[in-house]
């Protein structure tokens, strides 16, 4: 009896220590307080563009944050039970990580050079054009796994909804030529 008490201690403690105490509001917003961490730099790159060193040390900054707040998330854990709103933000901070990494690298890559003597203007301009629609293309589908994520959440837990304030500047960039 007491070997079998003293194997489910361990585990009673990780459980307990698992269990979170924050409310389902307060825990929602956890995550959109990391969202909007990594949400913030990408505005600001999007918006230093013209100056390519500027935005890609910003870009570099918003690799590391997505890195940290993935971090967050792992220590945050499931919600009582509930992976749904935790597995959504994971995969889409994740791919914010790997386009910072990757595709948003290789544009300020392909900026730099369109200055050089004899760069192919145009063909730098497709390569730019085909990651800025993959990048589209694959962030669509995340994004709407967040938002139901964080919709079911919501309805689940009775919990209200705010609009991210950082909406309305990325909605200004989307429609920006």
């Amino acid at each position: 009896m007491k070997k079998v008490l003293f194997l489910l201690l361990p585990a009673i403690a990780f459980i307990a220590c698992h269990q979170t105490k924050m409310s389902p509001s307060e825990y929602n917003d956890a995550i959109v307080n990391e969202q909007s961490k990594i949400a913030r730099l990408m505005i600001d790159m999007a918006q230093s563009s013209a100056e390519v060193e500027k935005a890609d040390s910003i870009r570099q900054k918003a690799v590391t944050q997505a890195e940290e707040s993935l971090k967050v998330l792992e220590k945050l854990g499931d919600y009582k039970g509930e992976k749904d709103l935790l597995n959504a933000a994971t995969n889409l901070f994740k791919f914010y990580r790997d386009i910072c990494s990757n595709e948003f690298k290789e544009m300020y890559e392909l900026l730099k050079k369109i200055s050089e003597p004899g760069a192919d203007s145009a063909a730098i301009m497709t390569r730019m054009e085909e990651l800025n629609t993959s990048i589209t293309d694959r962030e669509k589908p995340l994004d709407e796994a967040f938002a139901a994520a964080q919709k079911a959440f919501a309805e689940k837990y009775n919990i209200q909804i705010k609009e991210n304030e950082l909406q309305k500047e990325i909605n200004k960039l989307s429609e920006s030529p």
